[in-house]
């Protein structure tokens, strides 16, 4: 309808199946660590997903990137399907880093941890 200031649109299916963000390992340089993802997705479309490392507000590096699955009985209501991405990833620098996971759609939905990387 026009005029009245409202707008319809379509939904946006596939937004917040971020749930937790883990990174395991000894953090110092050149040491593998292990970075755990979990989602809940409700709804029935995929989400693509990526995972990379910030130092000084710049993106240094991509950890992995994968696919959140839809959800077969999918809507607001559905009980959520739940799983993991686990990415393998070395930082070789000592120093301050933020590692953000985030849906490639809408980067508002995000989750980061701050970590410091030891010599």
């Amino acid at each position: 309808m026009l005029g009245c200031g409202i707008q319809y649109t379509k939904a946006d299916l596939h937004t917040e199946p971020l749930a937790e963000l883990r990174i395991l390992g000894t953090p110092i340089a050149g040491q593998e660590l292990r970075l755990e993802l979990d989602y809940e997705q409700n709804y029935p479309l995929a989400v693509d997903v990526e995972c990379r490392v910030k130092q000084n507000g710049k993106v240094i590096q991509t950890i992995g990137a994968g696919a959140v699955p839809g959800n077969l009985e999918g809507s607001p209501e559905a009980t959520p399907v739940e799983g993991s991405l686990v990415f393998p990833f070395w930082l070789d620098k000592p120093g301050d880093y933020e590692i953000q996971c985030l849906t490639t759609a809408d980067s508002d939905n995000l989750l980061s941890k701050d970590i410091t990387i030891r010599g």
